[in-house]
């Protein structure tokens, strides 16, 4: 894991480490029980606007 070489090469003990995926698997339980207090899990939600110059019209998806 990243944050354990940063902590014992660079002798950073403030290390926080993220995790992003696209949704939640029970795997991560693994990770994030390595260093619950240091690291966050956010999932991405991506949305996306659709504007036609031509017909002035939205379409959000």
């Amino acid at each position: 894991m990243y944050m354990g070489w940063v902590k014992r090469h660079l002798k950073d003990e403030n290390v926080k480490g993220i995790i992003i995926a696209g949704r939640y698997d029970k795997k991560l339980d693994y990770a994030l029980e390595y260093a619950p207090n240091d690291t966050e899990f956010f999932t991405i939600m991506c949305l996306l606007l659709l504007m036609s110059l031509k017909n002035k019209m939205q379409v959000l998806f």
